[in-house]
């Protein structure tokens, strides 16, 4: 052997050592590398990324996002990654492609408690001169229009995301599962079966349409890759226009609580009703309707009653138009609509 040609020997065993120390380090992070990954400046990128999401460190992401990524400062907070039901624990970096004229870094990886493989897809872009991450495809769930007020909140931290009545909303998070919960303002509605107002909440997996991989409970509802919620009121807040119905009653169908059209009715006809023979059936929970602002409901009754010369009367459905809130005593309140 020439003394060139053991040099050359010298150098490929050093350079084998070299990489296997690499590999192995690699893999006791939970992270790999596949074949060519590692000499493109995306990739490494992308690898530095998911090492951060595994770690749950997310305060170093947001130096490798680009100026225009629009994912919020609440997704990067580390309390919040903490409180996440599951996490990337292991990933696996695929080769930059470009795609439509953009840089696309596939990462395939696990979350913990599922053996699923997952897919994200990082876009890339030149900031600064280093490329850095842009945003990733299907990176937000889309909150869907609902006619109620209220905000979907990551259960146990302080971020939410209002939900609009007349448009939707994207809500971003940092790759994970996550309980989201619903959460009325006005303390009026709620998701839970109960009427407890604590809120079933909903687990979801960023990114992507979890739908359709899991249930969504009681008050929630996947429709076309859209989480969109769907609360109720709650029992105690209903039972307010159940009296305004049974006082409405009392007073023979004339009082201040009675739809107008109804008082309207018995007027017309110069009918004396009989109390004691009134009888309300109601037709289901109460329509929300515009505005959106607030509980505007209009709840549907079947009414029965007599007057005081004893002929029996039926009104298949007697809507009660009104609103629904939170009185000074923090009761619930229905106001009939004038």
């Amino acid at each position: 052997m020439t003394l060139q040609n053991a040099r050359w020997s010298a150098v490929q065993r050093m350079t084998a050592a070299v990489v296997g120390l690499v590999c192995a380090t690699v893999a006791l992070s939970g992270c790999s590398l596949l074949p060519g990954a590692a000499q493109a400046p995306e990739s490494a990128v992308a690898q530095k990324f998911f090492d951060l999401l595994i770690s749950g460190k997310t305060s170093g992401i947001k130096d490798l996002l680009s100026s225009g990524a629009t994912v919020p400062d609440e997704a990067l907070d580390p309390d919040l990654y903490r409180k996440a039901s599951a996490r990337p624990v292991s990933a696996e970096v695929r080769k930059p492609e470009v795609v439509d004229g953009k840089t696309r870094v596939r990462v395939d990886h696990r979350v913990s408690g599922s053996d699923a493989q997952r897919q994200l897809v990082l876009e890339m872009t030149e900031d600064g001169g280093t490329p850095k991450v842009s945003g990733w495809v299907d990176m937000a769930l889309t909150a869907g229009s609902m006619l109620k007020p209220g905000a979907l909140a990551v259960a146990g931290t302080r971020a939410s995301f209002a939900l609009p009545s007349e448009s939707t909303t994207d809500i971003v998070l940092l790759p994970g599962t996550y309980r989201l919960d619903y959460a009325d303002p006005s303390g009026v509605g709620t998701t839970a079966d109960t009427g407890s107002g604590d809120g079933s909440g909903v687990l979801v997996t960023f990114p992507g349409a979890a739908g359709a991989e899991e249930a969504a409970p009681a008050g929630f509802q996947w429709a076309g890759g859209a989480l969109v919620v769907r609360p109720r009121m709650k029992d105690e807040a209903k039972a307010t226009i159940d009296d305004a119905a049974q006082a409405c009653g009392a007073s023979g169908l004339i009082g201040p609580t009675c739809p107008a059209d109804l008082v309207a009715h018995v007027r017309g006809r110069g009918q004396t009703v009989d109390p004691a023979t009134v009888r309300w059936a109601s037709k289901g929970e109460p329509d929300v309707v515009a505005p959106y602002t607030q509980w505007t409901v209009s709840a549907a009754y079947t009414l029965t009653y007599a007057t005081t010369s004893g002929s029996p009367t039926t009104l298949d459905t007697v809507t009660f138009p009104g609103t629904v809130s939170r009185g000074a005593d923090g009761g619930f309140v229905f106001t009939p609509k004038s």
